[in-house]
């Protein structure tokens, strides 16, 4: 099925591009990637990581209808449509405003990454610019041309700087969808258009002295008869198990808060992880060693997870336990019981 949908995008794209040729005109079709990109913080900003600027070229190449030479017009329009960001939700540091990033698909980045970006058009000079506070101002937009003449617009640069709410301890490496970039260009009667999603892979790296590692662990409940489960919102075969992160030095003797996710369901925020087994109306429900449940982090959620030791390579534990619990939605049926959890540590 990939191959014959590869094989179909390229045979579009041979009729558009010899069809805008004969006029003198290239079109870039579907989704533009702009790269990739590092960006880079310091001990002393760990909560700020600033990037190089990203360029997406080449998305509507119509030079010689567009230049001083000819009467040819463009219109460009740079909309948040289709985009990881949320105008809806910011926050401020330093005197800057960053907006929340969503529906990523990466958890840490969806409860605890915002941005702040400049644009400009991908020409070299006189170009006009933007930022993203003042797109949101402007209802999600920016026009960069209306019918302008004299300007062989072919893309974007983009200069992005990423603000974290909580600190990572761990690399990510994630796409970001920044928009869509609207291009209509009119010569000689002919409109030539395109609306490409822009998007760049973001690379993350923590500071070097400033990292946590969590081994992977497999918990394994006991068989039990499902007479344990007769009411709704009860539990059974606790099991117990712990976690532990291994640090860098850097993060000596430092407090620690966790997110657990649900793997099968990012977006999770009850206590119950999804069962992907062949019982019905059974989850699997983690507790502290105090009996307070844990929450899944799907909306943001966080726990204590502990402080880490003092040593030049600094640990830090959790206890958990692990049980079945009845959900009281549906009918009790017997069966296997499986889910899965990812824990994402961080500091303030």
């Amino acid at each position: 099925m990939n191959k014959s949908y590869f094989l179909l995008l390229i045979l579009i794209c041979v009729f558009t591009c010899i069809s805008a040729h004969a006029d003198d005109c290239t079109i870039s079709s579907g989704n533009l990637r702009g790269g990739s990109v590092s960006p880079t913080n310091a001990a002393s900003t760990t909560h700020v990581y600033t990037a190089s600027t990203i360029t997406h070229a080449s998305i509507i190449s119509c030079l010689s209808k567009t230049n001083n030479t000819y009467s040819g017009t463009v219109t460009t329009t740079l909309t948040l449509a289709g985009s990881n960001i949320d105008s809806s939700s910011s926050v401020t540091n330093n005197g800057m405003t960053y907006y929340k990033i969503v529906n990523t698909g990466n958890e840490f980045v969806d409860n605890f990454a915002y941005v702040y970006f400049s644009a400009t058009d991908n020409n070299t000079a006189g170009t006009p610019s933007t930022t993203l506070p003042s797109m949101v101002s402007n209802g999600n937009s920016w026009t960069m041309y209306s019918s302008a003449t004299g300007r062989a617009t072919q893309g974007l640069k983009l200069t992005p700087t990423f603000y974290f709410s909580k600190v990572p301890t761990s690399s990510i490496s994630q796409n970001i969808i920044w928009g869509t970039l609207n291009f209509s260009v009119v010569y000689n009667g002919t409109t030539y258009n395109n609306a490409p999603t822009l998007y760049t892979t973001i690379n993350f790296t923590p500071v070097s002295t400033k990292t946590c590692s969590v081994a992977d662990a497999s918990v394994t409940l006991p068989t039990t008869n499902i007479s344990a489960l007769s009411t709704s919102g009860s539990d059974a075969g606790r099991t117990g198990f712990t976690i532990t992160a291994t640090c860098s030095s850097g993060l000596a003797s430092t407090s620690m808060t966790g997110v657990m996710l649900d793997a099968n369901n990012v977006s999770n925020s009850t206590y119950l992880l999804s069962n992907t087994g062949t019982a019905t109306d059974v989850s699997v429900k983690l507790y502290d060693t105090s009996n307070t449940a844990i929450p899944l982090g799907g909306s943001g959620s966080s726990f204590t997870f502990g402080t880490t030791s003092s040593s030049t390579t600094p640990t830090v534990s959790k206890s958990f336990y692990a049980v079945y619990h009845r959900n009281g939605s549906t009918t009790l049926a017997a069966g296997t019981v499986k889910s899965q959890a990812t824990l994402s540590l961080f500091y303030n």
